[in-house]
């Protein structure tokens, strides 16, 4: 009830609330806007369906008179994949495939599956081809995978893994060996020039990135963060601010320019010089270290531009890597996006939900 009145309260208020006049004045609007309570009345009479993540001051009538807020644009019928195409052998990673792929400014967006995970990547370039971005490239991790995902027409290149088909499971060695690919991965595709976000599949993209992408051109790295408070409040959509670079990062959704392949290298090899340990863990070691013997890289005062970006890892030639945390509201995990509903109260939609914090699939 807090929680929901606190909700209310962040609400703009329409010009009917402000004269009070008009549908029943200020009691009324509150009680439009609680829509939450599933036999709350709506404008129109009927009951209000609840919707708990996703904000919106206009309401449409369903069958039956139920009301409920009008859906988001990520809600919308997407583009069917054409089925039973010809499936020739899937292609190795090259330059000239990601550069074939990417935007003409050199951004692309990748991700990997195994044939137990080919609906999520089968979503997650559906919601891309509704956005009107066609930019990315699936690594297909065993053949069954990749021929399924040729014959719907996805741009896809084979990983050869040798990891099972099936569920990996959270923490379990499978899921320690698939974090030695991810690194492989983000390796070559730096060493293929181009400026890639890698993510995981789990990752929804509900809104096209590159405007976000485009706006950080100092950017060397960026990534998502398992932070649970936005750090400069619900009025700004900007990178966190200096505290989250002491929360733990979380590398299922990661901006790695071409620029930062010297880091990408030392991640690779420390993730496989340790099998054993966490890829994000490592992740964000390397990124407090150097390129030269005994230089520490632990975040400095912001260098001219973006304040928010925080020099780290500093590279054989003495250059400083520009690393930004991106904003936890909008690039969500599932804690801040379902139970704290950041991007809700904001009253937008977020860049991407990555389904973290959630068990189901953990056992």
């Amino acid at each position: 009830r807090c929680h929901l009145r606190r909700q209310v309260a962040a609400m703009p208020k329409p010009e009917a609330h402000r004269a009070g006049k008009q549908r029943g004045g200020r009691g009324a609007w509150r009680r439009r806007h609680r829509g939450m309570a599933a036999k709350e009345v709506g404008a129109e009479g009927g009951s209000v369906v609840p919707n708990a993540s996703w904000w919106s001051d206009e309401q449409v009538m369903l069958p039956g008179g139920l009301m409920c807020p009008k859906p988001p644009p990520y809600a919308a019928a997407k583009p069917q994949l054409p089925t039973g195409l010809a499936s020739a052998e899937t292609p190795r990673l090259t330059a000239e495939l990601a550069k074939k792929h990417a935007s003409k400014d050199n951004l692309l967006i990748a991700t990997y599956v195994n044939f137990n995970r080919l609906d999520f990547a089968l979503t997650l370039v559906m919601h891309l081809l509704a956005m009107g971005n066609p930019h990315y490239l699936v690594g297909a991790m065993d053949d069954q995978v990749g021929h399924a995902l040729a014959s719907r027409g996805v741009n896809t290149f084979f990983m050869s893994t040798g990891l099972t088909t099936r569920d990996t499971g959270w923490g379990t060695p499978a899921f320690r060996q698939l974090g030695l690919h991810k690194a492989n991965l983000v390796l070559e595709l730096a060493r293929t020039g181009v400026d890639c976000l890698t993510v995981d599949a789990d990752a929804l993209l509900l809104r096209d990135p590159f405007p976000y992408l485009r706006a950080l051109p100092d950017a060397d790295v960026l990534t998502s963060s398992d932070y649970l408070v936005a750090t400069n409040g619900y009025a700004d959509e900007g990178l966190e601010g200096r505290s989250a670079f002491g929360a733990a990062f979380n590398i299922g959704y990661i901006f790695v320019r071409a620029t930062a392949v010297e880091f990408v290298k030392r991640w690779s090899k420390a993730c496989h010089r340790d099998p054993n340990a966490w890829d994000q863990n490592l992740f964000k070691s390397i990124l407090h270290s150097g390129g030269r013997r005994g230089r520490s890289s632990a975040p400095t005062a912001a260098k001219p531009g973006n304040p928010r970006l925080q020099p780290m890892f500093t590279t054989s030639e003495g250059r400083q890597l520009m690393v930004g945390v991106l904003p936890v509201s909008l690039f969500a995990s599932g804690h801040t996006h379902f139970v704290s509903r950041m991007a809700h109260l904001m009253h937008t939609t977020p860049y991407m939900v990555h389904t973290t914090f959630q068990y189901g699939g953990a056992q």
